[in-house]
């Protein structure tokens, strides 16, 4: 399986130009980020640091580790080469919101992935089988939305 790997040469060149902007050796760069000097000596070979190096490089940069990965599954761009599952995606979304239960969690989920097969749901959600209000509200503007959108009179039966 491929892996996710760090760009030694796009890390390299982002010390070196915050280096030569600052006005700094490689000793000193070495000492502000609390590597040895080996460690700036085996980048600029082409050899991976260790991870606490990486972490400590990428702070004193301020810029994010994903800007210095080569991950597998992208293109020279970095643009995704292959879309990651949408309920893979979404599932820590639904689970970290406090106004969604656990059976609402899990019927959204089900919707999704039978979305992504095809299939209708089969679950149905506490606040529908509950028929609490704020589900009607929501469920009456949208009726109302798409009866505009469709070009039928709301006001007719």
């Amino acid at each position: 399986m491929a892996r996710t790997r760090v760009n030694v040469a796009a890390l390299y060149a982002a010390l070196d130009a915050a280096r030569t902007t600052r006005g700094l050796s490689w000793a000193t760069v070495a000492g502000e980020v609390g590597v040895s000097p080996s460690t700036m000596t085996r980048l600029a070979n082409g050899h991976r640091p260790d991870v606490d190096a990486f972490a400590a490089l990428v702070q004193w940069l301020s810029l994010p580790a994903e800007n210095f990965m080569i991950d597998p599954g992208t293109d020279v761009e970095g643009k995704p080469t292959a879309e990651p599952e949408l309920l893979v995606q979404l599932a820590p979304l639904l689970r970290a919101r406090s106004d969604l239960g656990e059976e609402d969690v899990r019927y959204l989920e089900e919707v999704i992935e039978r979305q992504c097969v095809g299939s209708p749901p089969t679950a149905t959600p506490l606040w529908v089988s509950m028929g609490s209000r704020w589900a009607k509200k929501a469920l009456e503007e949208l009726a109302l939305e798409e009866r505009r959108r469709i070009g039928v009179d709301s006001t007719s039966p």
